[in-house]
This record gives C-alpha cells, sequence and structure tokens, in this order.
C-alpha cells in the first residue's frame, strides 16, 4: 500500500493526537506530506509526524512556517524534512504524481496541488482565495483542468459556515477605505493583523504613502518582508526603505527571537525608529501593532486619540481578553475600527470557480457546513471521518 498525507494541521485548540497508522505511529509508510502553507491550522502537527516522512512544500511556505517559529512560537519544520517543490514541476512518490500551483491566500508561498495516481485525478485547493493581489493565479489552475478532467476536487469552505450578509472586501477596496478612514485622523494609526499577511503589509504601505504617513514596522514584520524578497518578491527592503522604519523594543536583540536572527541586526537598527518619534509626532505613522505590544511598548495604552484597525476576521474579536481590551480602548480614548478582507473565498466566488473547474465529484473540507453546496453540486461527496472514500 502507498499513501501521501495532504497538509496536517491544529484547530487552534488542544486535541489528541489520533494514532493514524504510518504518520503519527508505526504503519504503513506515508511517502510524503504536502503541505499547501504556513498557517498552524494547516501545518501546526507536522511536529507530531513521524520524522522520517519528508514534507513538501514550495521555499516561501518553508521560511514563512520558520519566521513564525522565530517569533509566534508556533511549530516549525526539521530542515533535513524539507523537499521544497517549484509550481507546476511534479514530484514522482512511487504511484503518484503531485504538482503544485500557487494560489491567492493571506499568507505568501500557499499552492494548491494536483494529485495523479492509478490514472485518477485529484485537486486539492488548501486555502484560497479571488479577492486578493494575485487574481490571476487562477489561469494556471484552469489550464490544468482543461487538459483533462479532474475525479475529485477537495475544495476548502471555510466561508460558508459564515453568515450570507458578512462583507467580503477584496484588498483593493481594503486600501480604499483604509486611505479614507486614515485621511482623517491627526492622531497616531496603528493597524492589528499578522505579519505573515503579506498582501495586507502592501495593502497598509500603500495606505500609508497615500495617506503621507511613514509605515512603522516590528522585526516580525521586517523578517517576513525579508524572506519574501529573497524569494524575488516585490517588495520595499525595510532596511533601506524611505517608507518604512522599525520599530525594535528594547531588549530585543537578547531575547530567542532577536539571537535567531541577529545577523540582519546591523542592517535593521539602520532604518529604526524610537518610540519617543512616534508618539512625539503621532500624526507622521501608521505603525503594525497586536495587543502583545500594549505592555510591552506602551505602557499599557496607546495614546489617546489614537485609531486601531482590527484588520483580522471578527470571530477572532470576540473572546474574553478582546473585549477587556475593547474597555480599556474605551477609557484610553481609543477607537476601534474594522477593516479587513477575508484570506478565503467567498460562497459566489468558489461555486463559479467549482463549476468552471467541472469534476466528476467535489467533497468539502475546512468548514462546519460540508453539505452547504448540495443544491449547485448534485456530485457532491458528503466523508465521515475514518471511512475511505473510492473515486
Amino acid at each position: 500500500m502507498s499513501a501521501i498525507e495532504s497538509d496536517g494541521g491544529t484547530p487552534g485548540f488542544e486535541l489528541p493526537i489520533l494514532p493514524v497508522p504510518g504518520l503519527f505511529c508505526e504503519g504503513p509508510p506515508v511517502r510524503g506530506i504536502f503541505l499547501s502553507h504556513a498557517h498552524p491550522d494547516h501545518a501546526g502537527l507536522i511536529q507530531h509526524t513521524l520524522p522520517s516522512i519528508p514534507v513538501y512544500s514550495t521555499r516561501l511556505s518553508f521560511k514563512m512556517i520558520m519566521a513564525a517559529s522565530i517569533f509566534a512560537n508556533l511549530p516549525g519544520v526539521d530542515k533535513e524534512r524539507e523537499r521544497p517543490m517549484e509550481p507546476g514541476m511534479a514530484v514522482n512518490l512511487g504511484p503518484f504524481q503531485v504538482t503544485s500551483f500557487p494560489v491567492d491566500h493571506s499568507v505568501p508561498g500557499a499552492c494548491a496541488f494536483v494529485i495523479e495516481a492509478v490514472g485518477k485525478r485529484i485537486f486539492y485547493t488548501g486555502d484560497l482565495r479571488f479577492h486578493g493581489r494575485k487574481p490571476g493565479m487562477r489561469h494556471a489552475i484552469m489550464e490544468a483542468s482543461r487538459s483533462r478532467c479532474f475525479d475529485l476536487v477537495i475544495t476548502e469552505g471555510t466561508c460558508l459556515s459564515r453568515s450570507p450578509t458578512e462583507e467580503t472586501l477584496s484588498e483593493q477596496e481594503l486600501e480604499e477605505k483604509g486611505v479614507a478612514m486614515v485621511s482623517e485622523r491627526t492622531g497616531l494609526v496603528v493597524a492589528n493583523f499578522s505579519p505573515l499577511n503579506l498582501d495586507r503589509l502592501v495593502s497598509f504601505l500603500r495606505i500609508s504613502k497615500r495617506t503621507g504617513r511613514t509605515f512603522v514596522i516590528d522585526a516580525y514584520g521586517a523578517y517576513v518582508l525579508m524572506l519574501a524578497g529573497s524569494e524575488g518578491i516585490r517588495v520595499p527592503d525595510p532596511c533601506r526603505s524611505k517608507a518604512t522604519r522599525i520599530l525594535i523594543p528594547e531588549g530585543f536583540w537578547v531575547s530567542r527571537s532577536g539571537k535567531t536572527i541577529g545577523a540582519h541586526r546591523s542592517r535593521m537598527e539602520s532604518n529604526s525608529i524610537g518610540l519617543s518619534e512616534i508618539t512625539n509626532h503621532p500624526e507622521r505613522f501608521l505603525a503594525l501593532w497586536r495587543p502583545s505590544m500594549l505592555e510591552r511598548l506602551f505602557g499599557g495604552s496607546l495614546p489617546k486619540g489614537t485609531l486601531c484597525l482590527r484588520s483580522l476576521w471578527k470571530g477572532y474579536l470576540e473572546t474574553h481578553e478582546e473585549r477587556r481590551l475593547a474597555a480599556t480602548f474605551e477609557a484610553g480614548g481609543v477607537e476601534q475600527r474594522h477593516l479587513h478582507a477575508s484570506g478565503h473565498a467567498g460562497r459566489e466566488g468558489l461555486v463559479a470557480f467549482l463549476k468552471e473547474l467541472d469534476a466528476r465529484s467535489v467533497l468539502v473540507v475546512h468548514t462546519e457546513r460540508p453539505g452547504a453546496l448540495g443544491r449547485e453540486f448534485g456530485n457532491l461527496i458528503l466523508a465521515d471521518d475514518g471511512s475511505p472514500i473510492t473515486i
């Protein structure tokens, strides 16, 4: 028997590791794990898999996983397990041929996979969207589907679980709204989003430029830009660009994160900024910000009159900690506004994409509503955990 695995992620809370033979414990060998992107809900369980199993993904995904392990204490992938894939180039493992295709998602390096074996053809979307800064990525996928029909499409369905009235902005629409919001402010503006979201980094960099502000990023954001640039992505060099400055807290270089990237210290410090410059001239800056910075950098409160743009899925903002933060902001004269573009395809775009692919069968994963597309697709498969699917 031959097997491969596509993604291995965590749901964001602790679950027991299932004793899947060959993957987490001894059993029939798994020839490889194919990782669609760097988010922990797809990559977080890699650390628990057998270390003999190679992991296939894009070079940029491996670099984003490394950045998250350095700065966010997320699990990494051992270097000796990494097998970088080139877009459009097939990898052959026993009876399997796997080809990666770049997709638009909220982290760079994301890809989908075409899996071929024993005369059958499967397309796995990973996570994707059609409203980011790289809409042209779908064309290569469509060309692959025209050469021969897919027997099965395994598609993400994240947004199928969300309210149909929930606003879906494109990155371009987010930029335009952001310009309008920031233009009317005279104080500091901070933006809360993951530094791994390269499209969002670019959006807020563009918002900063268009509103006459300098974009302040932390070492995490700067490192992500440097890694993206090393893979040929056209982004500013954060250590040289006049449009950016790097805020480095006191003591950073003796921390675990600082020591790990210590080779870049002199370059980062050459374009650094102190907190006093920001607080003395708040109208000049738009800064990347996270709640963890509140106590460490700002003494527990952002300056009065600050606008905090929360560029995250609203579900992340409904925890007890977030309600407490909202109360702190209100007491301190800080305004919060929501400004977000999803990393996932909306229902309308997903249905159009799947219809264009025109596969023989459709399986929806990464969702709380796997049967939500039953009316649109009579060939929809509903899977049961632990039960095989024959195509």
